[in-house]
This record gives structure tokens, C-alpha cells and sequence, in this order.
């Protein structure tokens, strides 16, 4: 089985199956008349383009209305229904479950300054842990296409296995409690 998601935007070599994939969108407020597949970049920069307008819609879009863009293939740093894009600051965008504990919302709140989901932190904690616990190399979490998520971590190592601690109900080892991410470099 292949992975239709990297293959979108190369012409399809071999025989493919139908698949469903997920495509990255943002709304945007047009600044100019646009065309449906039009690529455009943030901020009326056209120089560097980082999707294409709304390819179905009917019509052009106007000045001051908005649509959706979807993102370039390939691009986004992580898909969890809730993207990362180095278009796109993450300020602000922290969802919080109904009855989520104290630890649990700061938890959210240092994913999201890291720019990454919570359940993708957690589950590379979760892992690195793991891995860590029963004598094996441990397994970083990799960021691909940045390094925001290493280099930004740091600042919130110690406090992150406090509450780590807390949320799962585990102790891990003084010798565990270090950074767990990658990048792709």
C-alpha cells in the first residue's frame, strides 16, 4: 500500500487504488480578485506561494471575501486535524477538554508554544518513556521540515516532566527527564 498523501502533486506512476487524504486549510480574506487554483502566498506575497484558492469553487473570489486555502502537499509540519504551518502561528489556538486538570491545560499550553499538538507531545513522551524504562535506546520524536520543537523544548524540560508526571500518574527517572525531540537534519 502506498502513502497517497506524499504522492499528491507528482504524476501517478504505476497502478494506484482510490484513497481518501487529508488536505491542510486555511481561511483567508482575499486582498486581490482571485481565481480557483490560483496559488497565493500569505500576505500578498506571490513570490512565495503556499497554496492554491479553493479549487472548486464556481467563481472568483473578490476583495474582502474569504476562502478557504489549501495548503501545498506536503508542507504542513504536523497533522493531527489541527495543523502547523511556518505561515501560521499557533499563538492562541489551544483546545481544552471539558474537565481537563490544571496540569493537563498547562501541558496544552507548552505544546502549543512549541508549536506542536498535545497528543503528538504526549505520545512522544509516552514513547520516549517507554523506550527509556525497558533498557532500550531511546526513541526521539522527530519533527520533519523544522526544529522548533527541539529548540524551543529546552525552556520547558523541567516543568514538563513535573506535570508529565502528574497527568499520567508515573514517575520517570531523574536520568529520563531530558528533551525528547528531533529534527530531520
Amino acid at each position: 500500500m502506498n502513502d497517497t498523501q506524499s504522492l499528491i502533486g507528482k504524476l501517478i506512476e504505476g497502478k494506484q487504488e482510490r484513497d481518501a487524504i487529508h488536505v491542510a486549510v486555511a481561511p483567508i480574506t482575499a486582498r486581490v480578485a482571485l481565481n480557483p487554483g490560483s496559488r497565493v502566498g500569505i500576505s500578498g506575497d506571490l513570490s512565495n506561494p503556499v497554496g492554491i484558492v479553493d479549487p472548486f469553487l464556481g467563481a472568483e473570489v473578490r476583495p474582502g471575501e474569504t476562502f478557504w486555502l489549501f495548503l501545498f502537499p506536503n508542507t504542513i509540519q504536523g497533522l493531527r486535524h489541527d495543523w502547523a504551518h511556518p505561515a501560521f502561528p499557533q499563538i492562541g489556538r489551544i483546545y481544552i477538554p471539558a474537565g481537563a486538570s490544571a496540569e493537563e491545560v498547562r501541558l496544552r499550553e507548552i505544546a502549543a508554544a512549541i508549536g506542536i499538538g498535545y497528543d503528538e507531545m504526549m505520545y512522544g513522551a509516552d514513547d520516549w518513556v517507554h523506550t527509556s524504562a525497558n533498557d532500550r535506546w531511546p526513541e526521539y520524536l522527530t519533527q520533519q521540515g523544522g526544529d522548533s520543537w527541539r529548540d524551543d523544548f529546552p525552556a520547558y524540560v523541567e516543568e514538563f516532566w513535573r506535570l508529565y508526571e502528574v497527568v499520567r500518574g508515573k514517575t520517570v527517572p531523574d536520568e529520563h527527564k531530558e528533551s525528547f525531540f528531533s529534527c530531520s537534519c
